[in-house]
C-alpha cells in the first residue's frame, strides 16, 4: 500500500473532527499571491532542478565523460529567479501569520525570518529534495555507454518520473491554495491527494501516463540491468511502484513522523498540528520536545500523560478504567456496560503542597485567585469575560491554564469560553473543544451505538492527594451514532481487515486479530494504528493511554477515530451532568412523575410500604411520598413486571392486590441483586421480562441456541448458548452507586439523567430519556510538586 493511500506512522495530534473546524475564509490579497508564489516559484525549482540533473546523467550514460558529477550540476538562476518571485510578493506580508518558518530555520533571528530567508530555504529544500530522488532513477552503479534499448528506458523513466512529481506537486499545490482563498471546503489541508477530486483525478492520471509509458519502453530485464529505483527493482511493475512510493515521500507524504516534505517547506501554516514535532502548534501544548523554552526539561513526552504539557505545573490526569459499571437508561437493557480505557480527564492543581506536603487538599481545576476559591467558570451565556465569576465576588481573577481548561474555550485566549469559532475574535484564533475519551462502544439486544462524549464545562471541584478523596462537578455533551455493527459500534484503531466488511453498514471494516479471521482465502488484517472507518478512516491514530485503549469485546478506540457523522442522532448532544462525581456514595431519590398510565402517580420510598402507591407521606409510615421517575420525561422508573411485596405470595408475579395474601401488587417491582458486586445497589427485576443473549457474546440477542452458532451468529464462538436472564433495573425510588477513596488508584460514583436522542429505537431500547448511574475505577497521576 503506498504512503500516500494509507500511513502507517503514529501520529502525535490529530485535530479532533468533533472539535469545531476552522471557519473558511477568504485569504486576504496580499497572503495568497504570498503562498502562490512560493508554490509556483518552488516547483520551478524543483522541476527544472530535477530535468538538468536527469539531462546530465543521460550525456553522461550516452558519452562517458560528458557529465561526470551530477550533483555539480548548478541552478543557481533558478534561485535567483525564486527569489525575486518570493521577495516581491511576500515583502508585505508577516511571514510568522502563514506559519513560517516551519521546518525551515532562521540563519539570523535578529531580523526575523525575511522573505530572504524563506527563498533561501525553498530553495536549498527542493534543490536537495530533487537530488535526492535521482539515484532512484538513475542508479549511480549504472556504467555507460548503455545499449540503445536501455538508454531509450531509462531516459524514459527518468523524463516520466519527473513529469508525475510535477503533476502531483501542482495539483496538491493548487488544493491548498484553493483551501487557503477559500473555494475548497471540506477537505483537510494533509489529505488533498486522497480527499479532494479533482486533486484526486490529477494524480491518478498522471501515474496511468508514467506506467503506460514506461511499461511500453522497458522490459522486466531492463528493469534488472538498470538497477531501478532503490532499493533496486527487478520487475517493471515493482520499480514504477517504488519510484511513485519515493516521488510521494519526498513531494506529499501523509506520515507526519517522516522527514519534512515539499509541501510541508511551502505551505507551513497549514502543516498537521500535533503533539511530537517539535513546534508548539496544537490546542493546549505549552511545550514540544526539543521546544521547551517554558519548561526546560520538564516538557511531557507525546505518548506520556501529560503530552506537551509543563509537568513543573500541579496537575492532575485522571485516568478511567474499562471496567466500570455503567448503567443507562431505564429498560435495562444497557446496564453493566464497560467503558473505553482510558478516558478521564485533566486539570491544574491549586492551594496545596503535594501528597506530602502540610497541605494536601487541592482545588481542581480553574479557581478564583482568592478565597473561598469557587470556580471561575463564566455561566454557558457569558461569552466576553472569562473571570465575570471571580471579579464580581471580589477574589481576583480567574486562575486557568491551557493544559487544565477541559471545556470550549479559544485557542490563543482560553479565558474566553465558545461554542463556535465566530465567538473567537482574534485573528486565527478558533473554539478547542476537548473530548473526554475514547468512543464508547456499545451494544445490546440486537442495537448497536457509539457514545462519543466531549467536556462542555471546566472539570472543577476538590481532592485530596493523601487519601485519595476526590469531589468534582463534571459536565459533558454525548454525541450518540447509530454503530457501525453489532460486533463493531464505534471505529477501531487497528485491528481490522483491509477489505471493506459486508455487514451492515457500508464502508466499515469487519474486526480481526489475524489474516486468519479475514475471511477465506484470508485478506489482510490491518494492525497498524489507523482508523478502520469513519472521519479519519485510515489515518493514524493513537491507541494508548490517554488516548485510547481496549475495550471490553470491541477493539481499541481512539480519540483519533470518531464515527462518521451523517451517523450522529442526538443533533447538537445531550447534556450529562455529574454533579457530584465522588469517591463516597452518591444518591439520589425519585422526584419526578413519569409519563405512562400506572406510574404517573406517587410512590412510597422507604418504610414498610416501600413501593406501595400514595398521595401523601402519611400514606407511608417510616417513609415518605414522592413521583416514581428519576429524570424528565421518563416513561416508568423500569421495565419490570409487576410482582407481589409482602405477605404470602411476596415475589410472586400479580396483576392486582388480591393476588398478593396481605400485601400488595407493585407494578415494576426491582429489587436489590446481591450477587451483582459490580457496585452498591445492583437491581434486577422480581418476575420478569426475561431476555436471553448469546452466553459469551453477550451483544447478540437470542432466543434459542441456534441463534448463538454460524450463520445466523459469525461473530459467536463455537459452543456458545443462549442464556437467559431476568432483566436488570434501577431500585425502585432511590438510586445509590459508591465510590471509594484511594491514591493512586480510586473509584467514583455519580449519576446523571440522559435526555432522549433523535433515535426512536435507540430511545426505545436504551430507556431515554433516563437515569445513567456509573461506578468508575480511577487511576489519578500527579505531577508538579
Amino acid at each position: 500500500m503506498r504512503v500516500r493511500e494509507l500511513s502507517l506512522g503514529l501520529i502525535g495530534w490529530i485535530g479532533l473532527g468533533i472539535a469545531t473546524a476552522p471557519a473558511a475564509r477568504a485569504a486576504i490579497p496580499s497572503t495568497y499571491s504570498c503562498l502562490s508564489a512560493v508554490a509556483k516559484g518552488g516547483r520551478d525549482l524543483f522541476t527544472k532542478h530535477l530535468r538538468l540533473l536527469e539531462l546530465c546523467r543521460d550525456a553522461e550514460l550516452k558519452t562517458p565523460g560528458a557529465c561526470p558529477d551530477p550533483a555539480s550540476v548548478s541552478s543557481v538562476e533558478l534561485a535567483v529567479r525564486l527569489t525575486k518571485r518570493i521577495v516581491d510578493h511576500c515583502d508585505a506580508v508577516p511571514l510568522g501569520t502563514l506559519g513560517f518558518p516551519g521546518p525551515c530555520t532562521d540563519p539570523d533571528a535578529s531580523d526575523g525570518f525575511t522573505p530572504g530567508d524563506l527563498a533561501a530555504c525553498i530553495a536549498a529544500s527542493h534543490s536537495a529534495a530533487s537530488a535526492s530522488i535521482l539515484p532512484s532513477l538513475y542508479d549511480p552503479a549504472l556504467v555507460s555507454p548503455l545499449r540503445y534499448a536501455d538508454f531509450n528506458c531509462q531516459k524514459t523513466v527518468g523524463k516520466k518520473a519527473a513529469g508525475f512529481a510535477r503533476a502531483l506537486l501542482g495539483a496538491v499545490q493548487k488544493c491548498r491554495l484553493g483551501i487557503v482563498r477559500g473555494t475548497i471546503l471540506d477537505v483537510r489541508p494533509e489529505r488533498c491527494a486522497i480527499d479532494h477530486p479533482a486533486t484526486a483525478k490529477i494524480i491518478a492520471k498522471a501515474e496511468r501516463t508514467l506506467r503506460h509509458l514506461v511499461d511500453g519502453r522497458c522490459s522486466d530485464a531492463q528493469a534488472d540491468r538498470l538497477l531501478l529505483c532503490s532499493p533496486n527493482q527487478p520487475i517493471v511493475t515493482g520499480a514504477v511502484d517504488c519510484l511513485i512510493d519515493t516521488i510521494v515521500r519526498l513531494v506529499d507524504n501523509l506520515d507526519p513522523t517522516a522527514p519534512s516534505d515539499l509541501i510541508d517547506y511551502e505551505f507551513a501554516g497549514t502543516l498537521p498540528a500535533f503533539c511530537g514535532n517539535d513546534r508548539v502548534d496544537a490546542p493546549g501544548e505549552e511545550c514540544d520536545g526539543t521546544g521547551d523554552a517554558v519548561c526546560p526539561g520538564a516538557c511531557g513526552a507525546a505518548t506520556g500523560l501529560f503530552p506537551c504539557l509543563c509537568q513543573d505545573i500541579p496537575r492532575q490526569r485522571v485516568i478511567e478504567h474499562f471496567d466500570a459499571d455503567y448503567d443507562l437508561g431505564w429498560t435495562g437493557s444497557m446496564h453493566d456496560q464497560h467503558v473505553a480505557e482510558g478516558g478521564g480527564y485533566l486539570t491544574d492543581l491549586w492551594d496545596c503542597d503535594g501528597a506530602g506536603g502540610p497541605d494536601t487538599r487541592c482545588a481542581v481545576g480553574p479557581s478564583c485567585s482568592l478565597t473561598p476559591h469557587s470556580p471561575c467558570s463564566p455561566s454557558p451565556t457569558d461569552l466576553v469575560t472569562g473571570n465575570s465569576i471571580c471579579a464580581a465576588l471580589g477574589q481576583g481573577v480567574c486562575r486557568k491554564s491551557a493544559g487544565g481548561a477541559t471545556g470550549p474555550h479559544c485557542l490563543l485566549d482560553i479565558q474566553r469560553r465558545c461554542t463556535t469559532n465566530a465567538q473567537c475574535l482574534a485573528v486565527g484564533d478558533r473554539c478547542v473543544k476537548t473530548v473526554s475519551g475514547p468512543p464508547l462502544p456499545m451494544s445490546a439486544g440486537g442495537v448497536s451505538a457509539c457514545l462519543v462524549r466531549i467536556f462542555s464545562e471546566d472539570v472543577v471541584g476538590t481532592t485530596d492527594l493523601a487519601t485519595g478523596e476526590s469531589d468534582v462537578r463534571l459536565r459533558q455533551r454525548a454525541f450518540t451514532y447509530i454503530g457501525g455493527s453489532l460486533s463493531e459500534p464505534c471505529p477501531v484503531c487497528g485491528g481490522f481487515c483491509a477489505a471493506p466488511g459486508s455487514f451492515d453498514a457500508p464502508g466499515s471494516r469487519t474486526p480481526c486479530a489475524t489474516d486468519a479471521d479475514c475471511g477465506n482465502p484470508p485478506s489482510l488484517c490491518v494492525t497498524d494504528a489507523v482508523c478502520s472507518y469513519g472521519a479519519n478512516v485510515d489515518a493514524p491514530c493513537r491507541p494508548g493511554l490517554p488516548f485510547g485503549g481496549p475495550t471490553d469485546g470491541f477493539g481499541t478506540t481512539s480519540v483519533d477515530c470518531l464515527p462518521p457523522s451523517s451517523r450522529n442522532v442526538s443533533g447538537s448532544g445531550i447534556d450529562l451532568l455529574e454533579s457530584p462525581r465522588r469517591t463516597g456514595t452518591v444518591t439520589f431519590e425519585a422526584n419526578t412523575s413519569c409519563t405512562a398510565p400506572g406510574f404517573s402517580g406517587n410512590a412510597c420510598i422507604g418504610g414498610a410500604s416501600d413501593g406501595r402507591s400514595c398521595v401523601a407521606d402519611a400514606d407511608c409510615p417510616g417513609g415518605v411520598c414522592r413521583p416514581q421517575c428519576f429524570c424528565a420525561g421518563q416513561v416508568r422508573p423500569n421495565a419490570c413486571d409487576p410482582a407481589c411485596v409482602g405477605g404470602v405470595n411476596d415475589a410472586a408475579p400479580c396483576s392486582n392486590d388480591d393476588d398478593c395474601g396481605g400485601g400488595f401488587c407493585h407494578p415494576g417491582d426491582c429489587r436489590i441483586d446481591p450477587s451483582d458486586v459490580d457496585s452498591c445497589q445492583e437491581g434486577r427485576c422480581t418476575v420478569g421480562p426475561m431476555t436471553g443473549s448469546c452466553s459469551l457474546t453477550s451483544f447478540v440477542p437470542c432466543s434459542t441456541d441456534a441463534h448463538c452458532t454460524s450463520p445466523a451468529c459469525p461473530q459467536c464462538a463455537a459452543g456458545e448458548t443462549c442464556v437467559f436472564e431476568l432483566r436488570q433495573c434501577f431500585v425502585n425510588g432511590e438510586i445509590d452507586r459508591c465510590g471509594t477513596p484511594g491514591a493512586p488508584d480510586r473509584t467514583s460514583a455519580s449519576f446523571s439523567c440522559t435526555a432522549r436522542s433523535e433515535s426512536g429505537g435507540v430511545d426505545a431500547h436504551f430507556g431515554l430519556p433516563g437515569p445513567a448511574a456509573l461506578t468508575q475505577p480511577e487511576t489519578s497521576v500527579v505531577v508538579g510538586f
